[in-house]
Parts: C-alpha cells; structure tokens; sequence
C-alpha cells in the first residue's frame, strides 16, 4: 500500500509539473503571438499611405488594402475554425504563423516582385493582404483556443493581461514601422517584421512535439457531443439564439467604435505628412499615442464599467469617438 501510495504520489507531481509546463508554454506562445502580430498589422498605419500615395495609388486603394485584412480575417474565421477541428490546434498555429510571416513580408516587396507590371503590383498588395489575414484568423484562433483549454483556473487573469501585450504591441508597432521605413525603406521594414513573427515558430513547433495526440481528439469529441447533444446542431438555430437585443446593441456600439479606427488607419497619416508638415516617426509616435490610451485606460475603464453599467460606459464612448472625429474634421484644422 505504502509503494502504491508513493507511486501515486510521484504520478500525482508529475503530472502537476506537466501542467504548469504547459501552461507555461501556451502562454508564453500567447503573449508572443499576441504582441508581434499586432506589431505588424500597426506598424504600417504611419507610412504606408504616403508610400502607396506617392506610388501613384488613390485614397480609394490605400483604404481598401487598409480594410481587406480585417475582412480576410472574418470571413476565413468559419474555415479556420473548421480546419482547427480537422487538423489540430498546434498544426494550425504553425501553418498560421508561417502564412501571416510570408505573406507580410511579400507586401513589403509587392513592387519588386510585380517586375515593373502596376497590375501586378496591386494584386499582390491584394493578395498579401488578404492571405496575411488568413494567417492571423488560423494563428488567433489556435492560440486562444490553446489557452481557454490550458489555462482553465486563470483565464481571466491571463487573458487580462494579454490585452496589455496587444496593446503594447499596438503602441509600439506606428514608431517601429517609421523607423524601420526611414533607415531601411519599405521593404525591410516588412520583412524585419515578418521575422519577429517567425520568432514564434520554435515554441509553437516545440508545443506541437510535446502536445499529447489526445488532447487535440478530445477537443473534437468535445464537439461531436456538442453538435448531437439532444439532436440539436451548431449550425444556424444556436447561432440564431445569441442575437438577443442587448447583443445586438452591444455589435452596433463595438462597431461604431472601431469604425473610427477604420477612418483613421488611411487617412490621418497621410494629412499629418502633407498638410502638417511632421516627419515619419512623428506621425508614428501619433499613432502610439492613440494606442496608448486605449491600452491604459481599457483597466480603470473596465473598473467603471463593472460599476456603473457597460452599457453607459460604451454609450459615452462612442458619443466622445464621434465628437474627436467631428473636431478632427473642423476646416480650421488646414491651417495648422
């Protein structure tokens, strides 16, 4: 009895020690993934209008490459999903490393591989786009799934703190991509960043080797039983269910916030080049401005929310959106 008990013992740490391993792993692979993505889609928001303006691309162009990755990123989520079941989660995290890598450093070089051809040159800014987007639905996905099934205990905690790290690299990515742009040029800036997200690649490789097969089979019979469970599907009549009216009002407002991102990306760098006259890593550190204070203030701002009412809170938010786009758009503003 006392072997057994001992033998239980040993098994009973070592599986602990296993767990915390990899949790340690997923995190880790969380936070890096987290950061240098999100690095990589900011850090073209303070240069690339100009450079794509003075390549003779209308506003027209430059918001649809703008717009086209985070439409990729929707619409690939359904056959990212699907292809995450099919294959696994670490799989999919490699092979959507490798795409969002590949296809954000073919950007940088779209004018160098075009050979002189302008239609071309503007598929493959398409293209990159669209694929990079690809990339960031299978990487995200995985990653986050990765976490919600490891970190069960801490999930708040960490998925609390990996919005500081996507914020953080939201900060940094505007003043990083304007300094790589003026000492390097567009290419390298591109393919620079493209290897950070490379980075990656080795913990997640090492994540796949040491996953047990099971875990990924379990994740699947999870959802078999989901989908039979008293003869109901996942399909349109689950889905159906969650459009209640406060989700409803909660996807308008989260809309009309991130549409002032969306009018920004394109346009603010290019007026800050022309019309004010500030270099490039000024109108980068603007950028890491913004994304400062919606880094910072997401805590205290969620405190309030919690308090207050998180409807109130988003009411207020997208009423002072507006407002900073009404006085952001004042003809006064020319003559700065």
């Amino acid at each position: 009895m006392s072997g057994e008990a001992c033998e239980d013992a040993n098994g009973g740490l070592a599986t602990d020690f296993a767990s915390r391993s990899s949790k340690l792993v997923v995190v880790s692979l969380l936070f890096s993934v987290s950061f240098t993505s999100n690095v990589v889609i900011s850090l073209l928001y303070p240069f690339a209008p100009v450079h794509l303006a003075g390549q003779g691309y209308g506003p027209g162009f430059v918001g649809m490459i703008f717009s086209i990755y985070s439409w990729a990123m929707l619409f690939s989520t359904p056959l990212s999903a699907a292809l995450v079941v099919r294959f696994g989660r670490s799989k999919m995290l490699c092979l959507g490393i490798l795409i969002l890598s590949l296809f954000s450093a073919a950007f940088g070089y779209a004018e160098e591989i075009s050979l002189g051809s302008r239609w071309i040159m503007s598929s493959i800014y398409v293209a990159s786009r669209v694929f990079s987007g690809l990339g960031a639905a299978l990487t995200n996905l995985s990653v986050f799934s990765m976490a919600t099934d490891t970190c069960k205990d801490d999930l708040g905690k960490v998925m609390g703190a990996n919005e500081v790290v996507i914020g953080l690299g939201f900060t940094v990515g505007p003043p990083i991509g304007s300094v790589l742009y003026v000492n390097f040029g567009f290419g390298p800036a591109f393919l620079i960043a493209a290897a950070a997200v490379m980075l990656s690649l080795p913990l997640a490789l090492w994540e796949a080797v040491t996953r047990q097969r099971y875990q990924d089979m379990q994740l699947s019979d999870d959802l078999n039983e989901t989908a039979s469970e008293e003869g109901e599907d996942i399909g349109f009549s689950r889905v159906a269910r969650v459009f209640t009216l406060r989700a409803v009002l909660g996807g308008v407002l989260t809309l009309c916030g991130t549409f002032v991102f969306g009018v920004m990306e394109p346009n603010l760098a290019q007026h800050l080049h022309d019309a004010a006259g500030l270099s490039q890593p000024a109108v980068g550190l603007v950028f890491a401005f913004f994304s400062a204070a919606y880094s910072l203030s997401g805590v205290p701002l969620g405190w309030v929310a919690d308090s207050c009412g998180h409807f109130g809170v988003c009411t207020i938010g997208v009423l002072m959106s507006g407002a900073v786009m009404l006085l952001l758009g004042l003809p006064i503003w020319e003559q700065v």
